[in-house]
């Protein structure tokens, strides 16, 4: 019997030792998943600021200096001086017709003024006056003799062979770019047919659309941001110079931006994207990829002793890198940044240093 009862107290302590160490190997086992599901993040503080709302749309570039340039007499092309894309002066001479008949009566009007001279001065000297001294005679006096000599006829007709003979050039009224030049030299070319472009590089305009809900967020002078679709060029900064006072009938409300210190590689009719801002005060803003969505609906984690609270929030605005919160948050809350992509409600997590 004692043997037995030797035994039995036996085999009890070695049950309670293992059942000890069983206890202690499951402890350890949860301590280890609990600190597994621990996370690291990236948070932010937050407070009032101002919100850059941001209306981004499509425009098209528009020089503002442009013009079709024309033959002003019906002609054969004697000489072309330009191609497209070349860079003119104002003054210069872009092509010319032929020419010959217009300075032969460029000539021929020369003549006909000599001879009304010589009539003048002969006409001079019959009412006691000198000759070539539009003085020795009366001022009206004078005045008849011109008309009666031809000598006025004359001088028109001088001016009106200049003009015609003028009307055979085409020359550059301002600085610019030539653009559309399709004529070619020896070929018949009409007043009602456009020879030219002249375009002006330096001063262009963007013209864009907005749409009507947008309308107490626009003012002319409001900076705005012009990137060309090309991507050649970086941003390029403007200003609301035009708000036509008229919504069309897709409830668009058209608009002209000037575009300022552009680079030289810009054109014509390019498109381009728009940006406006518009400064809101007193926001509560916070980075977009502080926000996830959670059941179709945008949540923000904020950070509180070591623990992600789980946050609905509602945006008011949003610009291409940050959203400001109307519902949600609160002034000098902690949002975490990163690492929320997996969070729960009340998960334990670690803020580690953001990353520059």
């Amino acid at each position: 019997m004692k043997i037995l009862k030797y035994f039995s107290l036996a085999f009890v302590i070695i049950f309670i030792s293992c059942t000890e160490n069983n206890k202690v190997v499951k402890n350890d086992k949860i301590d280890k998943a609990l600190n597994i599901e621990t996370q690291n993040v990236e948070v932010v503080p937050i407070s009032l600021t101002t919100f850059k709302k941001q209306i981004i749309t499509n425009g098209k570039l528009s020089a503002i200096q442009k013009a079709d340039i024309y033959f002003r007499a019906l002609g054969i092309i004697e000489n072309i001086f330009v191609k497209n894309g070349d860079k003119i002066l104002k003054g210069d001479t872009i092509a010319v017709l032929e020419n010959k008949l217009q300075k032969l009566e460029i000539a021929s009007a020369y003549d006909q003024l000599n001879d009304a001279g010589i009539e003048l001065n002969s006409l001079l000297l019959g009412y006691g006056g000198k000759k070539n001294d539009p003085g020795s005679v009366p001022e009206n006096i004078y005045e008849n003799l011109k008309i009666q000599s031809g000598y006025n006829r004359a001088v028109n007709n001088i001016n009106i062979a200049k003009l015609n003979f003028a009307n055979t050039c085409i020359i550059a009224p301002f600085n610019g770019i030539v653009a559309n030049v399709t004529a070619k030299e020896k070929n018949l070319i009409k007043t009602s047919e456009p020879f030219c472009t002249l375009i002006n590089p330096n001063k262009f305009e963007a013209e864009c659309t907005a749409i009507e809900t947008e309308i107490p967020f626009l003012k002319t002078g409001q900076e705005v941001k012009v990137i060309p679709l090309s991507g050649k060029s970086k941003i390029i900064n403007g200003a609301i110079i035009e708000i036509n006072p008229q919504i069309d009938k897709n409830g668009l409300i058209k608009l002209k931006a000037i575009i300022n210190n552009h680079p030289q590689n810009l054109y014509d009719g390019m498109n381009v994207k728009v940006i406006i801002e518009t400064p809101i005060k007193n926001q509560i803003v916070i980075p977009k990829e502080a926000l996830v969505l959670r059941s179709n609906r945008e949540v923000v984690f904020t950070y509180e002793n070591g623990m992600a609270k789980w946050n609905y929030v509602n945006i008011a605005y949003e610009n291409s890198t940050h959203y400001a919160i109307s519902e949600g948050l609160k002034e000098n809350d902690t949002v975490v940044v990163k690492g929320n992509l997996n969070l729960a409600h009340d998960a334990k997590v670690e803020i580690i240093a953001n990353e520059k």
